[in-house]
C-alpha cells in the first residue's frame, strides 16, 4: 500500500511520542523535529508507509543517540506478564481456547507506545472480551490451522508478544511446528529477540530476528534463515498493522499452493481503514484470498 497526506500528521506524532519518551531536553527536541520536518517535506507519498516509518525513525535514533523505547518496552512486557496467569485461566475455562485467543491477541495490538502515549491495558482486554471483529475470517484461520503442519507467527510491539504466547501456546498444544519472527534489532516499540526471551517465548518455540530494524516485515531485507522459515510454513500470522502493509499484495509472489497468511490487528489510522475497508479502531481478522485443502 501507499502513504497518504493523512500519514504526515501521524509521522511527526511518532516523533513527538519517541522524543517524549527520550528526552527532556527542549534543545534536543527542536533540533530533532526540524531535522524530521526536512525529512517529511521531501518523503515519496507513493512509497509504503512503513518504508518511510523505517528510515524516519533511524533518523531519530541517530539523531538522540539511543532507542527511546528500550523502558518503555521492559515497562510493558513486564505489565502483561503479571495478567498472564490471569488471562491463562480465561482461555483454558473458554468454550473455544482458539477464537479467545485470537480476540485477546487482536485486541492486544493496541499496546503501541509508537503511536500512544498512554496504554490501557485492562480496557484493552476487556475489549477482547467484548469486542466484535469487522473483517472475520475465523474459520477459515481455524480450517488453515487444523489442516497445516508449520505455522510463522510475526510479533509486533513489545508488551503485546505475552498475549501472542496465548495464541502461540494453544497453537503449539494442537501439535503444530511454529516459528516466532521477531525484528533484528531496535524500532520503535517492536518485539526484538530480547523481548522474546523476557517474556518467556524463546522457552516455548523457536524464534528467528529478521536481521533488520524495518518498520512491519519487509522480504527483500530479511536474512536468508527468516525467508526459508517464511517459505516453508503452510500458515503465516501476521501480527500487527505495519506487517500488514509491508506484506498485503505480496501473496501472489511468495505464497505457494495451499498456504494462507493470516493478518491480525487493530486498525489505528484512516489511511489503513480506506485500505481496508473498516473504520479506524476496529479489529482485524483478515485471510488471504488462497484455497486451503482438508
Amino acid at each position: 500500500m501507499k502513504a497518504d497526506i493523512d500519514c504526515i500528521p501521524c509521522f511527526f506524532k511518532q516523533t513527538v511520542i519517541a522524543l517524549r519518551e527520550a528526552t527532556s531536553d527542549r534543545s534536543v527536541s527542536e533540533r530533532v523535529m526540524r531535522e524530521i520536518a526536512s525529512f517529511v517535506r521531501e518523503v515519496d507519498l507513493s512509497e509504503n508507509p512503513a518504508v518511510i516509518t523505517t528510515v524516519m525513525h533511524r533518523m531519530i535514533r541517530t539523531l538522540i543517540g539511543c532507542d527511546p523505547y528500550s523502558d518503555a518496552k521492559r515497562r510493558s512486557n513486564r505489565a502483561v506478564l503479571m495478567l498472564y496467569p490471569e488471562l491463562g485461566r480465561m482461555v483454558s475455562e473458554s468454550d473455544d481456547p482458539l477464537l479467545t485467543t485470537v480476540r485477546i491477541a487482536a485486541a492486544g495490538n493496541e499496546i503501541d507506545f509508537g503511536l500512544y502515549s498512554t496504554i490501557d491495558i485492562k480496557g484493552i482486554l476487556n475489549e477482547a472480551i467484548n469486542g466484535v471483529f469487522a473483517i472475520n475470517d475465523y474459520d477459515a484461520f481455524r480450517d488453515a490451522l487444523y489442516s497445516s503442519e508449520s505455522v510463522m507467527y510475526l510479533t509486533d510491539n513489545a508488551g503485546e508478544i505475552v498475549l501472542d504466547k496465548l495464541l502461540i501456546s494453544v497453537i503449539k498444544d494442537k501439535g503444530k511446528h511454529i516459528t516466532v519472527g521477531v525484528k533484528g534489532s531496535s524500532v520503535i516499540n517492536d518485539a526484538t529477540l530480547k523481548d522474546a526471551e523476557e517474556t518467556g517465548i524463546t522457552d516455548l518455540v523457536a524464534v528467528i530476528a529478521n536481521s533488520n530494524d524495518c518498520v512491519g516485515t519487509i522480504l527483500e531485507f530479511c536474512s536468508n534463515e527468516f525467508l526459508d522459515a517464511f517459505n516453508s510454513a503452510d500458515v503465516i500470522i501476521s501480527k500487527g498493522q505495519a506487517n500488514f502493509e509491508t506484506l498485503s499484495g505480496i501473496e501472489s509472489i511468495h505464497l505457494k499452493n495451499n498456504k494462507a497468511i493470516f493478518y491480525i490487528f487493530k486498525v489505528k489510522c484512516d489511511v489503513v481503514a480506506r485500505e481496508v475497508g473498516v473504520k479506524k479502531g476496529d479489529m482485524i481478522l483478515k485471510g488471504s484470498g488462497v484455497k486451503v485443502t482438508n
